[in-house]
């Protein structure tokens, strides 16, 4: 250790005010120098210098988010005429101000320093490097001549998961901050730790699991069955033997470039590149969130977003609902009345439900139905038990509060475990009381949207009732639109969640969730900052304009966007989508003039 810190210091002492020099002399470039693929022993780069890869697909240098002076070592595509960065280096301790210098020491290491010298990160690899390549793949490699490979950025992701990165047990993904910030973000996946477990899971640091992949099968993903669908350009591969050096990777089909990306929401988005240069979504998880964890609190079963259409009716309005025996306590969890004698209990049969089997406990010994019902009996923590149909049945006990229970039509029964005085009369009619959860709403909805609706500020009416602006209890704004009793609107209601209730893209305003109780039919969408794009389009009756001039390149970008979201809903959505009503007024625009198709009542 005392070695490596004096061969920096001599590093310092005969090299950095060079340097630092040219640094100074030549900060104002804008442009990247290519200084090929590889960074010998003993060099550097600095200033605007990169390391290319030999097709040019990737470069690697010095960079400063927009509207920071902070500096940072990423890679990113080289060809994309807005930068996507893939990796960062030093995400967690940027260089202030001024590009620092990156050098491969002649002791082997890759180190960061700033223009005062201080060491901001370096590389761990165990033995010597010779020199520092840049991959066609993306990943930066630290060779050594007969060792091969002593160290890869592959090793260390970030938030970005390219083809053929091998994600490992260990291994962790963490969102950006911010879009000006890399910094470690509020969500990280990970592969499940459990030995033989293939899924993924997306953790909160702030709350734990937030959804999963569900196990691989082979083919796909349980919960992400789009990301290996016809239409997707993925091919998705898990090797589990041994289970000691178990891991998951992809490939893409044909010369299509694509990228897994760890958003700030917890979101995993698929995206390849188009013909310009730019990207457009592929698939993203999570699709359904029902496989949000604890989305209905316990002893709750969810009901799959893409079925809601199926129930709305004139008084169902639910998407959660509590198991037999349990009553809703507030609107995240419903409580178990339970006996406190284990001789008077006993089990009702669920259909048309599936339980989460990462919380189930298999008892292989059990295989029958009586004998997996008493191991559920003779535990008092045991709250369910379900027997598989399989020629060598398993028996699986599900113990403590039940989480992520869902709708499941057909699906093989489970055994619900209540006491004696809930079982009474309980096989000719459930008496499970429901509740209203809308998906991505925190509270219930009924009462939640009604006291949102008459608290906030109306923002205007259009031709089938009124449109108000919000925030949830995460001080997320949104807007509602209160449908109400005119002609229409109970078409337009079913339009609109069964189309974009279904989809999403970047070019598509989000649906958070809805209402739809007696005459009530509130919709919950993302807030657009900006507004619609008429209002920077149209003039007033003095023929001035009504909001700001938009330049030529946000004009492209707007129409460049819109674009994009139609092309989505023709070509490329599993049922082909025609909107029907594209206008300014239905072209919404965010905080960064993204523009997101809008209104869906008229689309078929």
């Amino acid at each position: 250790m005392a070695r490596k810190r004096i061969v920096a210091l001599t590093w310092l002492k005969n090299s950095f005010l060079p340097f630092a020099l040219y640094i100074l002399l030549h900060k104002c470039q804008s442009t990247t120098t290519d200084m090929g693929d590889s960074l010998p022993v003993g060099t550097s780069l600095v200033g605007n210098q990169a390391l290319v890869s030999k097709n040019g697909t990737f470069a690697l240098g010095f960079f400063s988010p927009q509207n920071t002076n902070n500096w940072y070592i990423g890679i990113w595509y080289a060809k994309v005429s807005e930068k996507t960065f893939v990796w960062v280096a030093n995400r967690e301790n940027p260089v202030r101000n001024i590009p620092g210098v990156l050098n491969l020491s002649r002791d082997g290491y890759l180190r960061l320093f700033d223009l005062r010298g201080r060491l901001i990160w370096s590389s761990d690899n165990s033995l010597r490097a010779s020199r520092a390549s840049l991959l066609e793949s993306g990943n930066l490699v630290m060779l050594r001549t007969r060792a091969g490979k002593v160290w890869e950025c592959f090793q260390h992701p970030v938030d970005t998961w390219l083809p053929g990165m091998k994600m490992r047990k260990g291994m962790k993904f963490t969102s950006w901050k911010s879009s000006s910030d890399p910094a470690p973000g509020p969500f990280y996946l990970q592969m499940d730790p459990s030995p033989a477990s293939t899924q993924f899971l997306v953790f909160s640091h702030n709350s734990g699991p937030y959804w999963s992949s569900g196990e691989w099968n082979g083919k796909y993903f349980a919960n992400m069955p789009g990301f290996a669908s016809a239409g997707s350009h993925v091919k998705i591969v898990c090797v589990t033997l041994p289970p000691s050096r178990m891991y998951c990777t992809y490939t893409t089909k044909g010369m299509i470039m694509e990228r897994l990306s760890l958003k700030k929401n917890g979101e995993l988005w698929v995206y390849y590149m188009i013909q310009n240069g730019g990207w457009m979504l592929d698939a993203f998880g999570p699709r359904d969130q029902c496989i949000v964890y604890g989305v209905c609190g316990a002893n709750a079963a969810c009901i799959d977003y893409r079925q809601l259409n199926a129930h709305v009716t004139g008084n169902a309005n639910d998407t959660c609902t509590c198991l037999q025996g349990f009553s809703p306590q507030n609107s995240h969890a419903c409580p178990l009345q339970c006996s406190l004698t284990n001789s008077n209990d006993g089990f009702l049969e669920v259909k048309d439900k599936l339980l989460a089997d990462d919380e189930a406990a298999a008892y292989s010994k059990e295989q029958t139905l009586s004998g997996c019902q008493l191991a559920c009996l003779n535990n008092c923590s045991c709250m369910a038990f379900w027997l598989s149909s399989s020629s060598l049945p398993v028996c699986r006990l599900w113990f403590g509060d039940l989480m992520n229970v869902r709708d499941s039509p057909g699906g093989q029964p489970f055994y619900l475990r209540l006491a004696a005085s809930e079982l009474q009369g309980s096989t000719s009619k459930p008496r499970n009381k429901s509740f209203g959860l809308h998906i991505l709403l925190p509270v219930g909805a009924a009462g939640f949207v009604l006291v949102l609706v008459l608290a906030v500020h109306k923002l205007g009416r259009g031709s089938l009732g009124s449109v108000f602006k919000g925030t949830l209890a995460d001080k997320t704004f949104i807007v509602v639109k209160k449908l109400e009793g005119l002609a229409g609107t109970e078409k337009q209601f079913r339009a609109e969640i069964s189309t974009i209730g279904e989809i999403q893209h970047v070019n598509l305003v989000r649906l958070f969730g809805f209402c739809a109780e007696e005459s009530r039919r509130p919709l919950v969408y993302e807030y657009m900052p900006n507004g619609s794009l008429d209002s920077f389009l149209l003039r007033g009756k003095e023929g001035e304009v009504q909001g700001k001039i938009l330049s030529w390149k946000t004009r492209f970008q707007i129409a460049l966007g819109t674009a994009r979201g139609l092309a989505y809903l023709h070509d490329e959505c599993r049922d082909r989508i025609i909107h029907c009503d594209i206008k300014p007024e239905n072209i919404l625009l965010d905080a960064d003039f993204c523009p997101k198709v809008a209104d869906f009542g008229l689309a078929k």
